[in-house]
């Protein structure tokens, strides 16, 4: 239990246990999240009671190196199997993906279906939601532009917690915690390579056919998500279309609605486990 570091590709991983099941849920982070051990923290340990929950940090996350290499959703799948499969945690496994991660889990499953027993998405994009991929790049870079003026002025170390989008749920230590990581990795070489590697996937899982294992996907109502509220709940019910194994739940929260809607969250997916 607790974290583990394992070497994949001659680099260090990180990756985090907790609680224990009949179930292992596996929460795979959404672009940019600077600290995924911290960031999905509370929704997580509202569910180790009932199952094992697992948190991977990609390469250029967390505690993991920052590598500059080929960031493709193939080797993104690869590494993190290895990592896991270095730290002692077997499948099958509910992936749990946040945001971009939904593409990373739509090909996990694809490609290996034995592997994947459910996919429940926390506000994950599907392959749709890159259509306009240009957009959300140009979006990406403009926000890293950004936070490297403010780390070169100093001023990021004089924003709040709130303007830095860190979990109110966390402790006071566990947010000074954070800050550190977020100073250190966000927007780094890992993240954009990652962003750039995004439209071959969606062309790829666009030309496959769909995986076949049972989804819940909660949706935000869009914001931070660059998209208004309409547009973004389109994605996840377009690409739902003719299938009959994915429940789809709208939540009156923002794209980091884990932190927002714990309570219901969690509940819902017991009941789904269940």
């Amino acid at each position: 239990m607790g974290r583990h570091t394992v070497r994949v590709d001659g680099h260090n991983m990180s990756v985090f246990e907790e609680g224990s099941g009949a179930r292992t849920l596996v929460f795979l982070a959404g672009s940019g999240i600077s600290s995924p051990i911290l960031e999905y923290r509370a929704l997580y340990r509202a569910l180790a009671d009932i199952c094992r929950v697992v948190v991977i940090e990609r390469f250029g996350y967390g505690y993991s190196d920052v590598i500059d290499s080929e960031r493709s959703f193939g080797t993104i799948v690869r590494q993190d199997r290895e990592a896991l499969n270095k730290a002692g945690i077997e499948g099958p496994f509910v992936l749990c993906p946040h945001s971009m991660a939904g593409v990373e889990a739509l090909k996990w499953a694809a490609d290996y279906p034995s592997e994947v027993e459910a996919i429940i998405g926390l506000d994950m994009a599907v392959p749709e939601a890159y259509d306009t991929i240009e957009k959300r790049i140009k979006g990406a870079e403009t926000t890293l532009k950004l936070v490297s003026f403010l780390k070169r002025t100093g001023f990021i170390k004089i924003m709040s917690n709130e303007m830095l989008s860190i979990p109110k749920t966390l402790t006071k230590d566990e947010k000074k915690e954070y800050r550190s990581i977020f100073y250190s990795k966000f927007g780094n070489i890992c993240v954009m390579n990652e962003s750039e590697a995004v439209a071959e996937v969606r062309d790829e899982l666009k030309g496959r056919p769909k995986p076949d294992v049972p989804m819940m996907l909660f949706v935000s109502n869009g914001k931070m998500t660059g998209d208004d509220e309409k547009t973004w709940r389109s994605f996840p019910k377009t690409y739902a279309e003719g299938m009959d194994n994915i429940r789809i739940v709208e939540v009156n929260a923002g794209h980091n609605l884990y932190n927002i809607e714990t309570s219901m969250i969690n509940s819902t997916i017991r009941d789904f486990l269940s």
